[in-house]
């Protein structure tokens, strides 16, 4: 009887532990885990995200942080004030009793630039990135954004230094051939005329040696 008894009860956390994880629910609800969705909005006043996952059946929940956020009755789960910048790990589980992570999904929330269409971006709009995108990757400071536009402008300086450097170059090399030509030009041409004119002579005289004449 007492080996019975034994037997009963080492048995028993197994048939409790079956009972209490549903393996077909569970494979229902991963199913049900992969049409979620997710969208966020960003609120200035606050500099914060929320986030909205969409088509969440009855049964499941999510995990964001060690917090627990359900359904609500359109279907939707709603995690408010996220800070800016957050990376996002939002696990996805089901009530199921197998407590089997079922979905991660990752949020990657960007930092708003508060400098985005603003007096100190006039002019840089479309030259440099922290003037032309409303979020970034990293936060975006008064003194970044000077840096920033610091560095265009003597991108910029540096630029027209090379081209009219460059320019430089080419004048100089055309005035060396214009030097040269006027330096060198005429006396060649007057080497070219002598030999010109005193050809025929040397010609007749020795075509008058070769005839002994």
């Amino acid at each position: 009887m007492k080996k019975i008894l034994v037997s009963i009860l080492l048995v028993l956390p197994f048939i409790i532990n079956a009972e209490e994880c549903n393996r077909d629910k569970n494979e229902e609800y991963s199913e049900y885990s992969n049409n979620i969705q997710s969208d966020y909005s960003f609120n200035e006043g606050k500099n914060t995200y929320t986030i909205t996952l969409y088509n969440v059946v009855d049964g499941l929940y999510a995990m964001f942080e060690d917090k627990e956020y359900n359904r609500n009755s359109n279907g939707e789960i709603v995690i408010d004030d996220v800070k800016e910048g957050t990376y996002m790990a939002i696990y996805i589980y089901g009530n199921d009793g197998c407590d089997i992570r079922l979905r991660t999904m990752f949020i990657n929330l960007q930092y708003f630039n508060p400098y985005y269409n603003s007096v100190e971006c006039a002019g840089y709009e479309d030259k440099i990135k922290m003037c032309s995108s409303q979020f970034t990757s990293s936060k975006v400071t008064l003194e970044l954004l000077n840096t920033a536009k610091e560095n265009y402008d003597n991108i910029i300086v540096q630029d027209k230094e090379n081209e009219q450097e460059n320019q430089q170059k080419e004048k100089t090399l055309v005035d060396k051939l214009y030097d040269f030509g006027i330096n060198y030009g005429i006396k060649i041409a007057l080497v070219l005329i002598t030999c010109l004119i005193f050809i025929p002579f040397y010609r007749n005289k020795l075509i008058k040696l070769q005839h002994g004449i």
